[in-house]
């Protein structure tokens, strides 16, 4: 666009229908033609006592919200939508909408909407046709519970037959929710490798009703696509890494980043991991002082890439 004068330029913008606001990423022409619908199913996000966040994606730039009840009261629906600085967050494909104010340890049903915006002006906005998912329901995280049943997996490596597979194996038994521990790709290429290979065998299995947590291995640092990553999930404290209390277990969850040295010819100059791995370690030392971390029977660490194999990086002396 760099041929376009700048006025041109914010006028063509002020009338367009083909810029998605998460990530400012162009819809192709392909999916312009196509009719406005759910490229996935709602996701869960971000497990809470007290909240649960809710992710899915539609086709073109359009108005959402979530409508919600607590199990039992479906006369009381709540309407939510994304709010930030008093205005809606609106004209995206990629939403995510957080209920809070929830209560702990219940169960909570809920259904996503997504109205089409054809045209979007400052003082005239034109939509199109609703769509919306079926009912789905989650529970909130309950701090009473006596035991956790989490189920973990990676290195799935862009199989996403792997998903079903693997969930089989537990098949009758209880989880609470997933953990996506690194190397679902072999790297990034866009958003329908995303849908296709993570998204949509999640939430063909579990993910439209148990949360699910990811953080990158070696593998999402690689491709195009690794720099949109984070517009797409929402970990506990919104942040690469974190810690979160389940029943007796303190968790930590952490980015171990790539698996070679910063200076490898593979990077260009462009990889900053050891600062990256530092900090995290900074914050652990930090961690593990905290009440949940003492009191807790038992702490586990996930990350992708066991520590001993960064001999001379600064895990060593952070871990407990």
């Amino acid at each position: 666009m760099s041929h376009l004068k700048r006025r041109s330029f914010i006028k063509a913008l002020s009338g367009t229908t083909l810029l998605s606001v998460a990530g400012g990423l162009p819809l192709s022409a392909e999916t312009q033609s196509l009719p406005f619908s759910l490229l996935t199913q709602p996701y869960l996000q971000h497990p809470t006592e007290d909240g649960m966040t809710i992710c899915w994606i539609v086709s073109k730039p359009a108005f959402s919200w979530v409508e919600y009840w607590e199990e039992g009261d479906s006369a009381k629906k709540v309407r939510k939508q994304s709010i930030e600085e008093g205005i809606s967050l609106a004209h995206n494909t990629v939403n995510r909408i957080r209920l809070d104010q929830l209560q702990a340890g219940k169960r909570y049903f809920y259904q996503v909407f997504s109205k089409e915006i054809v045209e979007f002006l400052p003082y005239k906005k034109t939509f199109g046709s609703v769509v919306k998912s079926a009912e789905f329901s989650f529970l909130t995280v309950d701090p009473g519970k006596e035991a956790i049943s989490m189920l973990i997996l990676n290195d799935i490596h862009d199989r996403p037959q792997s998903f079903a597979a693997l969930e089989k194996l537990v098949s009758g038994q209880h989880y609470d929710e997933v953990f996506l521990n690194g190397d679902m790709f072999d790297y990034q290429t866009d958003q329908q490798q995303l849908i296709d290979h993570l998204i949509a065998p999640c939430t063909g299995v579990f993910a439209s009703e148990k949360p699910f947590l990811f953080v990158r291995g070696n593998h999402e640092t690689r491709g195009v696509f690794t720099y949109q990553l984070k517009n797409y999930f929402e970990n506990i404290g919104k942040g690469p890494y974190f810690s979160f209390s389940r029943g007796p277990v303190f968790f930590v969850a952490l980015d171990t980043g790539e698996d070679k040295e910063d200076d490898h010819e593979a990077y260009y100059g462009m990889a900053a991991f050891d600062p990256f791995r530092e900090e995290q370690a900074a914050w652990l030392e930090k961690i593990l002082q905290t009440t949940d971390a003492r009191k807790a029977s038992y702490r586990v660490v996930l990350m992708h890439i066991p520590p001993l194999s960064f001999g001379r990086l600064a895990w060593n002396h952070a871990l407990p």
